[in-house]
């Protein structure tokens, strides 16, 4: 897949790029269609803001940046939320394929509980460097995957992806380990995506939309 090259425009905080309005690219296989977007002037350009006391001239990082970050990642943090409004967070391996995240996790654990309630989640990967490095956020709706087929080409991919640390047998709609435990199995397919370039204070905002017969 190949994304193409983009130019910024460094400013003061704020960087600016200016692909024509409609630009369209893909991020995280080519079955979703992105467009990235902060905010538009009236030339149709689009804007990228830093935070405050973000060094002059800071600029954003590329889509392939981000797909480098998520392409390496070995471990995610995820974000649910409870009944009563307060965050859940742990960490978790999570594996990619055909454009979206996926995870596992015991039936009778936390992130079950929120998600049969609320299945908006976030997911977030990067470093933890002060001065260095991108990490990344991606929103999207946990989605519950009972299809065996499916769970046993997602075994297969936990496997290459952890290099045999995580096998799963599949069975009824689950994940059992050897041990005779189960995991359930979420994907979740990404409305947002959020860069945050470490050391040169820079963020992204990607917005996805379903790619049409015709993109």
């Amino acid at each position: 897949m190949t994304l193409p090259n983009s130019r910024s425009q460094p400013g003061t905080c704020c960087s600016r790029r200016t692909h024509p309005a409609d630009s369209w690219w893909v991020l995280l296989d080519d079955s979703i269609n992105l467009l990235r977007h902060v905010g538009r002037d009236e030339r149709g350009s689009e804007s990228w803001t830093c935070p405050d006391g973000g060094p002059a001239g800071s600029a954003p990082g590329t889509t392939t940046d981000v797909l480098d970050v998520l392409e390496a990642a070995e471990l995610f943090r995820i974000s649910t939320v409870r009944d009563d409004g307060r965050p859940h967070v742990t960490p978790l391996p999570a594996v990619r394929d055909e454009g979206r995240l996926h995870f596992c996790t015991g039936p009778g654990e936390q992130k079950v509980v929120d998600l049969a309630r609320n299945p908006h989640v976030a997911l977030s990967t990067g470093c933890n460097r002060w001065k260095e490095g991108l990490d990344v956020v991606i929103d999207g709706d946990a989605v519950h995957v009972t299809d065996d087929s499916r769970l046993r080409t997602l075994a297969d991919l936990w496997r290459r992806t952890y290099h045999g640390d995580w096998d799963f047998a599949v069975e009824r709609g689950m994940f059992r380990h050897a041990d005779g435990g189960s995991a359930l199995v979420f994907e979740v397919a990404p409305t947002k995506v959020f860069e945050f370039a470490i050391g040169r204070f820079a963020q992204t905002r990607y917005r996805f939309h379903r790619a049409s017969p015709d993109t």
